[in-house]
């Protein structure tokens, strides 16, 4: 294996890991940021998360709910 195919395994190995951390919770919360974020006051992020999180655990429970 050449240098350049170890090192792009390696960079494969490194996203499946961050990609498997990643939750659905987490992929929903994006998205509501993704929506929102033309309309949010970006003075304060901890509150933009807070909201974020909480609107996508309200996604989830609706889901498990259907």
């Amino acid at each position: 294996m050449t240098v350049i195919e170890q090192r792009t395994m390696e960079s494969i190995q490194k996203m499946e890991r961050k990609i498997s951390e990643f939750s659905l919770r987490d992929y929903f919360a994006g998205q509501v940021l993704a929506g929102m974020a033309d309309y949010v006051d970006k003075d304060n992020p901890n509150l933009i998360a807070k909201v974020c999180y909480i609107l996508a655990d309200a996604m989830i429970e609706v889901r498990n709910d259907s």
